[in-house]
Formats: C-alpha cells, structure tokens, sequence
C-alpha cells in the first residue's frame, strides 16, 4: 500500500520494477485516487490522519505525508496497525545543514513557497526527533537513507547532510 499516492509516482515506479507485486494506492485526494484508478492501480480515499486504514498490509510506504498531518501520531499509529513486515516513511531533514544555515544567517525557517497553505508542511523533524518519537512507538528504526542533499556526504552523514530522510521500520 502506498500511502499518499498522490500522481503515482512511486507506484508506478515498483510496478516497472516487480510487475508481480500487488499494489494498491490511497490518498485523501479523490482526484488523485481517481487517477491512480486510470493508471490501472487499486486505490482508494483515505485520511490516515482521521481513521485507521482498512485491511493490513505486507508493506505500506509512506512517503512525504506526515509532515502535513496535524496529528501525525494519530496518523502513524493508524499506519502502524496496518503493516505487517515493514513500513517505511520518508521526511524531510528539517536538521540538514541547509536549514540550520539558512535559520542562523537569514533568520527564517524553512517553508515551502505557499505559508498557511493546505498543503504546508505543519510538523518537523531532525532524525534525532524522529528516532525518539519512534522509541516512544515502541518501533524500531532497522535503516535510515538519506536522500537527497549535498552530494555524497547525505549517505555518509544523514542528518546533516540530508534534506530528506527515508526510515525503514
């Protein structure tokens, strides 16, 4: 299950990849169900952020959505009863080196372009904060890949280095 399917980027990807996989999609969208259906996913509208999911699932991917849920721990625990073998999130760094700058010489917090839009991202996270808000999950961190940032140095040092953190749970 991918959660937050949105224009099925990444299950379009798996699909090229394990065309032998069952895939299905949700996401709060019906816009973007709806175009995950004429992709030729399973898909469904879902917030993950007001109910659990239906069903369990071998594997959910989680990517880029919890940090515009208000109540992400709601949201993560409706994720966490429906996985069976692993889970795995991505968020941003808000701890990289780039955002720590960019705080310290301009004054500002990082934001994307829109404030106060739906879309904004309302909570944050250092991999520090995130391991410890899994902790308190009673969940286990078995990888942590940087993505993306300044070049070789976010797979080498993460949480420094990456402006976006992908965990496997």
């Amino acid at each position: 299950l991918d959660v937050g399917c949105g224009s099925t980027g990444f299950l379009t990807y798996l699909k090229q990849r394990r065309p032998d996989l069952a895939l299905t999609g949700c996401d709060m969208s019906p816009a973007a169900v709806a175009r995950a259906r004429e992709a030729g996913f399973d898909a469904f509208v879902h917030d993950i952020g007001l109910t659990p999911l239906p069903g369990t699932y071998d594997y959910i991917t989680c990517f880029e959505v919890l940090e515009h849920i208000p109540h992400a721990e709601a949201a993560f625990r409706n994720l966490k009863t429906a996985f069976c073998k692993k889970l795995f999130v991505s968020i941003p760094n808000i701890g990289c080196l780039r955002c720590r700058t960019r705080l310290a010489l301009f004054g500002k917090f990082p934001l994307t372009v829109c404030n106060l839009h739906v879309n904004e991202h309302v909570r944050h996270w250092t991999p520090r904060d995130f391991a410890y808000w899994m902790s308190r999950e009673a969940m286990t961190i078995e990888r942590m890949d940087g993505q993306y940032g300044l070049r070789g140095f976010y797979r080498w040092c993460p949480g420094l280095f990456a402006h976006g953190v992908v965990y496997t749970l």
